[in-house]
């Protein structure tokens, strides 16, 4: 007689929680001014694995009547808009596409 293999109950529990999407943490414009001014420059694909962002959303950040996309979910970019109209960051785009991408944010260094 052929042996059937039954998980046990904290197996279950692992792969719903492994199932489960991670929550993304919360992100302001403190936190993330403060770790775009840590490094000299800082690509959409690393905020993304830093601040446990999904890959499935994609905002639009209004820059001088300019409209640009970022790979960031819309709160996030807004964050990213708020800070760029303080001139606290600056925004480097794609030149590979027709519509303007935002593909890494910089540090500005205050004028004295």
């Amino acid at each position: 007689m052929p042996v059937l293999y039954e998980p046990r109950e904290s197996e279950e529990a692992l792969e719903e929680q492994q199932a489960k999407p991670r929550k993304a943490k919360r992100i302001n414009s403190g936190k993330l001014f403060w770790y775009v001014r840590s490094k000299s420059y800082v690509p959409i694909p690393e905020l993304r694995r830093r601040f446990e962002i999904g890959p499935d959303e994609m905002g639009v950040v209004q820059d001088e009547g300019q409209t640009m996309y970022v790979g960031l979910p819309q709160d996030v970019a807004d964050v990213v808009t708020n800070l760029r109209r303080q001139q606290k960051i600056g925004l480097e785009c794609s030149a590979d596409f027709t519509m303007p991408v935002i593909v890494g944010i910089y540090p500005l260094n205050p004028v004295f």
